[in-house]
């Protein structure tokens, strides 16, 4: 028997997950999910209890058990470096918070046959958020979880920032998209949601502006990580033409038809003002009324 036998001292809300999270990972029985306003120490002692059962109370295996749970979580506190990315940016949170929501999946037996769970919800985290501080605490929730090895998390990361610097740096879509234009964020964000649903995510649209903003692009970022080239380039493709002609109808609805009647000289020099202005004879014509009308109110 060793001289020493280890104890745990959880001190905050990430370590409690990472152990949480550890001992199912190595299958240990242990009941309940942490809730953030649990208390740390009846945690502490339940998880020790949990090693001790799982170690047929031999002070050296759970002196072995407790040691590796450490070096593990030793290896890996810096991970909150590594999703600083993240943090600093909001268009970043918003994909990685939908990406990590469908990634490492399981299956569980249900009535008549397989059901696929991914990580994030086996974490009880949440799938709606209001604003990016609260999607940056379920994206530290999730990599401080013990339930991913030091690799898978990794890989995720790098998925993500390359992501990232692929749509940025090459695609660079929507860019008629202005994240302070309300009726366009709200349309882009319907859009988005009507014609593309992720498996495993399900997110209401927004309310505020920038929210919608932030969520169509999202939304493209999860595209491009996760379907083939041909499906999100056809999207980007359709959202485009879609927007365009929305604005070619809304234009319509401003303009009333004037049916009138110009003798040749005057139409040829109508002609020659378009071609020298590089406009048609509609925008000349409302050109040259607002002009003169402009003149006589003084303006």
């Amino acid at each position: 028997m060793n001289d020493k036998l280890y104890s745990i001292a959880i001190t905050d809300w990430h370590k409690l997950l990472y152990f949480f999270g550890y001992l199912k990972f190595m299958e240990v029985r242990i009941s309940g999910f942490p809730k953030y306003s649990d208390d740390l120490n009846e945690w502490s002692e339940k998880i020790i209890g949990a090693i001790s059962r799982h170690c047929d109370k031999d002070d050296t295996r759970i002196n072995a058990f407790i040691e590796k749970m450490l070096d593990h979580f030793n290896d890996e506190i810096s991970i909150i470096d590594d999703i600083k990315f993240i943090q600093d940016d909001e268009i970043t949170g918003m994909f990685a918070w939908l990406y990590i929501q469908q990634c490492k999946i399981r299956e569980r037996a249900i009535m008549g046959g397989m059901e696929e769970i991914p990580l994030y919800k086996d974490l009880h985290l949440s799938s709606q958020s209001l604003n990016h501080h609260d999607r940056h605490d379920n994206i530290c929730d999730y990599f401080y979880s013990g339930y991913l090895s030091k690799k898978s998390k990794d890989s995720i990361i790098d998925s993500i920032w390359g992501t990232c610097y692929k749509v940025r740096n090459e695609i660079k879509p929507l860019h008629w998209l202005n994240e302070k234009n309300d009726e366009q964020c709200k349309w882009a964000c319907d859009y988005i949601l009507q014609k593309y649903e992720p498996k495993f995510i399900d997110v209401d649209r927004p309310d505020n502006t920038h929210e919608c903003y932030l969520l169509t692009l999202g939304l493209f970022f999860l595209m491009v990580a996760t379907e083939h080239k041909s499906e999100w380039k056809l999207f980007l493709t359709d959202i485009n033409r879609a927007w365009s002609q929305k604005k070619h109808r809304a234009s319509k609805k401003e303009q009333s038809p004037l049916n009138t009647y110009l003798d040749k000289k005057t139409k040829d020099k109508m002609k020659v003002l378009c071609i020298k202005e590089g406009v048609s004879i509609q925008t000349m014509l409302s050109h040259l009324i607002t002009s003169e009308y402009d003149k006589i109110k003084g303006r």
